[in-house]
């Protein structure tokens, strides 16, 4: 029984610290303002990635991606230097309503009073990446919400698009220590053999 006990916690272990490097791969540690690569408008997006679901409401994976966005958001404004925009992006890839729409009523829900706007037609993370572009590219600062490895996923089609874009990308506040608990390790594994599948896909390309 301890040993099993022993093994979980080291697989668990071994989670965060993989989340942990995945939240910290591919940004920029500073404001791109800081750094010289600051946007004329100085706006601030915080880009936050559906999941695919049914319902009317969002379910436990979007709720907390919403989440993950506002305390991204509180962080990045107790700086004084301007509020952040949410960008939901997500179509109705397993329901009837968008998985935009699902984030954007949470985030009402939660209080938030800020600027919301929405892209509803990407169907994968690469749409993700792509219909959100524009937005990026207008920004001072930009984040990828989502499960650390989903977000450096994006990151990672942001680097095959657009690369000198990278530099107005920053480290979002996804992930906490046993935030998930026994579900982490579940959702490193799924998040590394999607990265596993997308690198194969770029080297041949």
């Amino acid at each position: 029984m301890a040993g099993a006990v022993g093994i979980g916690a080291a697989v668990i272990a071994a989670s965060e610290v993989i989340d942990q490097l995945a939240s910290r791969s591919l940004v920029t540690p500073t404001s791109s303002e800081a750094s010289g690569g600051g946007a004329a408008d100085g706006s601030r997006t915080l880009i936050v990635l559906g999941y695919g679901q049914s319902g009317t409401r969002a379910g436990l994976i979007n709720r907390f991606r919403v989440r993950q966005a506002l305390r991204t958001a509180y962080v990045w404004e107790a700086d004084g230097t301007g509020p952040c925009t949410l960008l939901m992006s997500g179509g109705a890839v397993r329901g009837h309503i968008p998985e935009a729409h699902l984030l954007r009523d949470e985030a009402m829900r939660c209080g938030f009073t800020g600027e919301i706007q929405l892209d509803a037609l990407a169907r994968s993370t690469e749409e993700n990446v792509l219909n959100t572009l524009a937005a990026v590219e207008s920004s001072r600062d930009a984040a990828y919400i989502s499960h650390p490895l989903h977000s450096l996923l994006a990151r990672r089609y942001l680097r095959h698009l657009r690369p000198e874009l990278l530099r107005r990308i920053r480290r979002a506040d996804d992930v906490r220590i046993l935030e998930w608990g026994p579900l982490r390790p579940i959702m490193t594994v799924i998040g590394l053999r999607e990265l596993r599948r997308v690198r194969r896909l770029h080297a041949g390309a």
